[in-house]
């Protein structure tokens, strides 16, 4: 993972939980974003981290609008839901 890839997944954070401290790129925290583990780079196989560049632009467009707190983290997870179900053979969404 390269010095820009890490900080994408920082700034991930942040749009998620603005103000909440990350512990770490390793952390129990990413679990409650909806990544499987505590490592969210092992969860980018298939997409590669080009999707992760389309997570942080999703993030920092909704940020802009009234009620991002609220509800980019239902969105998103909303849309993992989505997707899982319509592409079951892709095992490294979360399903929870």
């Amino acid at each position: 993972m390269t010095v820009d890839q890490l900080e994408e997944l920082k700034a991930l954070w942040f749009a998620f939980f603005p103000g909440t401290d990350l512990w770490g790129i390793t952390s129990e925290q990413w679990k409650e974003m909806g990544w499987q583990g505590t490592d969210p780079s092992t969860d980018f196989r298939g997409g590669g981290f080009i999707s992760l560049e389309n997570l942080l632009f999703f993030a920092m467009i909704y940020l802009m609008s009234r009620n991002q707190q609220l509800l980019l983290p239902s969105i998103l997870q909303s849309a993992f839901r989505i997707f899982a179900d319509n592409y079951p053979s892709v095992p490294s969404l979360h399903r929870g």
